[in-house]
C-alpha cells in the first residue's frame, strides 16, 4: 500500500495541475492501512526494530497522505477560484461535495462583490438576486468548447460529466439542446 500511497501522492504533486482521477475504494484502503499499521503497533514491543520501522512508515504514509489530500484541495479551490471545470470522475464522492459547495459559495461571494459595487448595502440583498436568477449548477452531457457567457467571462472547456456553475441564460440553453443537466445544490 506504501507504494501505491507514494505513486498515487507523486501523480498527483508532480506530473499535472489537474486533480487526477482516484480510485473510488483508495481512501478507504487507505484509512484500513493505517488502521492495521496501528493495531500492530500497539501489538509489538517498542524496543523492537521492526517497532520502529513500522511506526516510521506510518509517520512516512501519513506525511504522504496528508500532502495528497491537500494537494488536491487545493487543486480543486483553484479550479472554482479559476472557473475551470473537474472531470467528476476524478473526484471522491466526498470532494465531489466539496467541489459543488466550494461552487456555490464562490458564486455567492461573486454576488456580494457584485451587489457591493451596485450599491446594494447588504449581503442579504445580493444574494436574492443571485439566488433568484444568477447561477445555475449543471452536469455536462457532451464534450462543449469554451464559451463567453451573458456575464462575459469565459466557461470551459467542458467535458462529459465534468460540473459548473453558470449564468442561468447560457445554462438553459445548454440544457435545451440536451448538452448538460440542471444540478439541484443539496445541503
Amino acid at each position: 500500500m506504501y507504494r501505491k500511497l507514494y505513486n498515487t501522492w507523486r501523480r498527483e504533486k508532480f506530473e499535472s495541475e489537474e486533480v487526477q482521477p482516484l480510485d473510488h475504494s483508495f481512501l478507504r484502503e487507505l484509512s484500513e492501512y493505517f488502521g492495521k499499521m496501528r493495531e500492530e503497533l500497539r501489538m509489538l514491543d517498542e524496543n523492537t526494530l521492526r517497532c520502529r520501522m513500522l511506526r516510521m512508515e506510518l509517520e512516512k504514509a501519513q506525511e504522504l497522505a496528508s500532502s495528497l489530500l491537500e494537494t488536491r484541495l487545493n487543486k480543486i479551490v483553484w479550479n472554482t477560484i479559476t472557473g475551470k471545470s473537474i472531470p467528476q470522475n476524478h473526484l471522491t464522492k466526498t470532494e465531489t461535495k466539496i467541489y459543488r459547495k466550494l461552487l456555490e459559495a464562490y458564486d455567492n461571494y461573486e454576488s456580494l462583490k457584485r451587489g457591493i459595487l451596485e450599491g446594494k448595502n447588504s449581503l442579504e440583498a445580493a444574494l436574492k438576486d443571485y439566488s433568484e436568477s444568477e447561477k445555475v449548477m449543471v452536469r455536462f452531457k457532451t464534450n462543449i468548447p469554451s464559451i463567453v457567457g451573458v456575464d462575459m467571462r469565459t466557461y470551459g472547456p467542458f467535458e462529459p460529466e465534468d460540473v459548473a456553475t453558470l449564468p442561468r441564460e447560457n445554462a438553459e440553453a445548454l440544457i435545451r439542446k440536451g448538452a448538460a443537466v440542471k444540478i439541484e445544490a443539496s445541503t
